[in-house]
């Protein structure tokens, strides 16, 4: 069989644990003393549309993202390595999951780039404390797509689909616009021309990432 695009979709999981200590400041209750966790991560970066020939090319190692280089990022955080004394709370001034989970993302957003740069992603991590309690951070990043790696244009896609009208106060859109619009009273509304351009930019991304991951 004969595939006729390049493109793919990628997603890549990787398990690890690491053992800290921390207490909460100002907490009323047991987490205000020192005491220490098993921390269980599971961190899931996906690729909505990745250019085969990255992996297969002349120069390249077969990979998007080491394995171990995702695994790095909380071995430092693993015995208080870096401040054993005062462990977690040496690093973070309130070292609650959800401050530990965003910080493990944004690290690992910064090696994602590194290592696959000018390319859209998602990266989910999962902080377990215990097996009853655990927290779940993620964040997409879509750099401004110039064009496809197949050499597909940008334009040539968006003037394939179906014109929507765009719609200040759209409830799916993140730009400033429409997360202004949704919060007032729709009688109150005025029009908003400063954001227009992000709306639109927004919603081009959304259907080109909508448009591929669907080759």
């Amino acid at each position: 069989m004969s595939l006729k695009s390049n493109l793919r979709s990628y997603t890549l999981t990787q398990r690890g644990h690491f053992h800290g200590s921390h207490f909460l400041p100002g907490y009323h209750g047991d987490c205000a003393n020192v005491h220490g966790h098993t921390w269980h991560v599971q961190v899931v970066i996906e690729f909505p549309v990745i250019d085969v020939q990255l992996l297969t090319g002349e120069h390249s190692d077969g990979m998007l993202v080491d394995y171990h280089d995702i695994e790095q990022v909380w071995y430092e955080l693993d015995h208080g390595r870096a401040h054993p004394k005062e462990g977690l709370n040496a690093v973070f001034e309130h070292p609650t999951a959800e401050v530990i989970s965003n910080w493990l993302l944004e690290q690992l957003c910064g090696l994602v780039e590194d290592q696959v740069p000018d390319t859209p992603f998602h990266v989910t991590v999962t902080l377990e404390e215990d097996e009853d309690t655990s927290c779940v951070c993620s964040m997409y990043m879509a750099p401004f797509i110039q064009g496809f790696p197949d050499g597909t244009d940008v334009e040539e896609v968006l003037r394939s689909l179906p014109k929507a009208p765009i719609v200040a106060g759209d409830r799916d859109c993140d730009c400033e616009c429409c997360r202004e619009e949704r919060d007032m009273p729709r009688e109150a509304s005025p029009t908003m021309p400063r954001g227009r351009r992000e709306h639109e930019r927004q919603q081009a991304h959304r259907r080109i990432a909508d448009t591929v991951t669907s080759l």
